[in-house]
């Protein structure tokens, strides 16, 4: 507009009078509210919000878009070692906090023009000096003046995980982890009214930007890795009221890690909610002990089973006696029964020798006996054949007896 302005000053009218300096300035100032109606005009095109609202932030946001080019163009060495200044070194302490608190994941545009879009996960809080100002977001987001972009809030649930090293009550160390799973407090009216994915109650942003401390090493610890180290102080104290023999009780519903878990849960729980976060669940990983102790345990259990086994085969071996016996007494009785019977039917008839029917029963009997699945799967085959030899000596005995009285 000034080099229009200079133009316009050395040109003249069909009465060959120069425009002079009121020309320019005329068609300067006439230039100049035609670029300015013709933003207002575009600037309600701008942003999705319909309105005076979204009118005047669309109108702001182009504003910014023209400055920081004409600042870009007009200006660009003095800006970019105003630029150079502000990313250079940083203390010690404040470099992990550059990473936490600057706009680097979110879009460009929030450097370039102080506005833009935040994606539906997130969140962003912003200070005015050193003071909270407000929660912003998610969707477009325009920062006021001497506003600053303070920490970005991811609203998906969260999961963090920490390695415990406690020591039992009998002075055994145990090693295992604990994990936790949280997210935003949410209100779920917001999400039937306002349809959001996550319908976060706003007004727990303000204790979880707030939620900070200092670990061991001198770094900023933020909302998101707070639960963590809360659950393992809790689950260190935890172990240290049990010894190794109630620890090993793990399996079962009501189980000793079932009822750690519940009270750190409880407990770590009220913490959360005082600062604007929802505990969702606690998860406890497994016991390590000391090789040399598991190696004990181990001996012992092996000395326990083997006793029981033990226990176990002289209960079985005194049921195969027992057994044993009484199929020897049901066979001996089967062969006594058909040589009574044999006797009885000889006895009705005439001329017969009493001696070789019984020799000939013996020996049917004994052979079926032998060959019978039943009384194979009873005894085994060494019995069998002790019991066929002592029958055999048997019938030889009443042989002899049976010839002597014949003889006599």
């Amino acid at each position: 507009m000034i080099i229009l302005g200079v133009i316009v000053a050395f040109l003249a009218d069909f009465n060959r009078l120069r425009y002079g300096n009121l020309g320019a300035l005329i068609w300067i100032g006439v230039t100049f509210f035609t670029f300015v109606f013709g933003l207002l005009y575009y600037a309600q095109f701008v942003l999705p919000k319909q309105g005076h609202e979204g009118w005047a932030e669309g109108f702001e946001l182009l504003v910014r878009y023209y400055t920081s080019m004409s600042e870009k163009y007009l200006g660009g060495s003095g800006s970019q070692r105003q630029s150079a200044q502000r990313s250079g070194p940083r203390r010690r302490g404040s470099k992990k906090t550059k990473v936490k608190l600057t706009p680097q994941k979110l879009p460009p545009s929030f450097t370039n023009v102080r506005a833009g879009i935040v994606p539906g996960h997130k969140m962003i809080t912003l200070l005015k000096g050193n003071d909270f100002s407000r929660a912003a977001g998610p969707g477009f987001v325009l920062l006021y003046r001497k506003e600053r972009i303070d920490k970005i809030i991811d609203l998906r649930p969260q999961k963090r995980s920490q390695d415990v090293i406690g020591t039992t009550r009998d002075g055994i160390p145990v090693e295992t982890n604990v994990s936790v799973n949280f997210r935003v407090q949410q209100e779920p009216a917001r999400q039937a009214f306002d349809g959001l994915i996550y319908p976060i109650d706003k007004d727990s942003i303000f204790p979880i930007s707030n939620f900070t401390s200092v670990d061991e090493n001198g770094s900023i610890r933020y909302w998101d890795d707070q639960l963590a180290p809360l659950a393992a102080g809790e689950l260190s104290n935890e172990l240290s009221t049990y010894n190794l023999d109630e620890l090993q009780h793990t399996s079962g519903e009501h189980s000793i890690k079932n009822e750690i878990k519940q009270r750190i849960q409880r407990k770590v729980s009220r913490i959360a909610a005082e600062h604007g976060l929802e505990l969702m669940g606690v998860g406890i990983g497994h016991l390590k002990f000391p090789e040399s102790i598991t190696q004990q345990r181990i001996k012992t259990w092996q000395a326990e089973w083997q006793r029981k086994i033990e226990v176990k085969h002289a209960a079985g071996d005194a049921e195969a006696t027992r057994r044993i016996k009484q199929a020897r007494a049901r066979a001996q009785i089967e062969i006594i029964e058909r040589i009574t019977q044999s006797i009885d039917a000889m006895q009705q008839q005439e001329d017969t020798n009493l001696t070789e029917i019984i020799t000939l029963r013996m020996i049917e009997a004994l052979e079926e006996a032998t060959t019978n699945d039943s009384v194979q799967a009873l005894i085994p085959q060494q019995v069998m054949t002790n019991l066929v030899l002592d029958a055999s000596n048997q019938m030889q005995s009443w042989l002899s007896r049976q010839t002597g009285g014949e003889s006599s």
